[in-house]
């Protein structure tokens, strides 16, 4: 596993809570390992979605928001990364990107020793900056109870949340109350602040909806990405990832066919009726999969970094 070193500090830049937690775990990794990737120090990333769900101010820890514009901060920083990372042709750069409206590893695909992680990553991107990793949506709400002698739960799949894309309307027509447990709110009744991952505040109808599902669907929102999958695989529910051109996180390490199923948005009508057709043998297994994946990749920040990140960016440079 390669080591990181933190360079550029800039105390002026903005910082948010994801931010900081992500220090955290970067400074506790081993200082072992044959490879060094240079991680710049301040916040590249942009999540303002964690660890309270549309609480823009609360996500940071330092400044309130990053200024994106044409001359502002942001880009004198990335200025300064580029200039860098010219500087040290032989060292690897790694620029982190959870903000699914800006497209970095397309903007720094000629810089061949910037790698990129990216929280909503497409295949296009990917096409276009082969050194780009996928990188998960932190989960705001999860379960820490064990699922793995549980058998078969009440309904077959789930889903809750607000119209944010045509996918999630054509899941809406399956609710039917006894195989399907489909739940649209409002966006006006929607309450994102009342979460908060760090608190550990929940919503109680949304535990109770995934606990009792052996699916959760997973469609794409106003962007490719979901924070859904890791919330339904840490409640030990099936993902069905209903987001054409998504890649997948850790896609180079992981068998996503092995542990989530994956139909393609137009494809909803004859999926619900394989599902119903699946045995118990066959669900359990794939759910003992996704707990393993779970535990082993993304049941915490650390395991995300350590197990995952660092890993497929060594592979990125081989």
């Amino acid at each position: 596993m390669p080591r990181v070193a933190l360079i550029l500090e800039d105390p002026e830049m903005p910082r948010t809570v994801f931010w900081e937690k992500l220090l955290v775990a970067v400074r506790a990794l081993p200082a072992t390992g044959t490879r060094t990737i240079f991680l710049p120090q301040e916040d590249m990333a942009m999540e303002t979605n964690w660890p309270r769900y549309r609480d823009r101010a609360s996500s940071y820890t330092r400044g309130m928001g990053h200024d994106v514009s044409a001359n502002g901060p942001l880009k004198r920083y990335y200025d300064s990364i580029i200039a860098w990372a010219r500087s040290h042709p032989q060292n690897h750069v790694l620029i982190i990107n959870m903000n699914p409206f800006v497209r970095v590893s397309t903007m720094l695909r000629a810089h061949r020793n910037i790698l990129v992680a990216d929280g909503c990553l497409s295949e296009l991107d990917r096409s276009l900056n082969p050194r780009s990793v996928s990188l998960p949506a932190l989960p705001i709400q999860v379960s820490g109870r064990d699922y793995r002698a549980e058998g078969r739960r009440r309904y077959l799949g789930s889903f809750q949340g607000v119209l944010s894309h045509p996918v999630r309307a054509s899941l809406q027509k399956y609710h039917d109350g006894e195989k399907f447990l489909i739940q649209i709110i409002e966006a006006s009744q929607h309450d994102g602040l009342k979460l908060d991952a760090t608190a550990g505040r929940a919503d109680e109808r949304y535990r109770a909806m995934m606990e009792s599902a052996d699916f959760a669907f997973i469609p794409r929102g106003d962007a490719l990405f979901s924070y859904r999958l890791l919330e339904a695989m840490s409640f030990g529910c099936i993902p069905i990832i209903l987001s054409d051109n998504w890649v997948l996180p850790f896609d180079r390490l992981i068998d996503w066919s092995s542990c989530s199923l994956r139909p393609r948005e137009d494809e909803i009508a004859p999926f619900t009726t394989l599902l119903k057709r699946l045995t118990d043998q066959e669900v359990l297994e794939r759910k003992r999969k996704v707990l393993d994946v779970y535990q082993e990749y993304f049941s915490s920040l650390n395991q995300i970094i350590s197990k995952g990140l660092l890993v497929e960016l060594e592979k990125c440079i081989a």
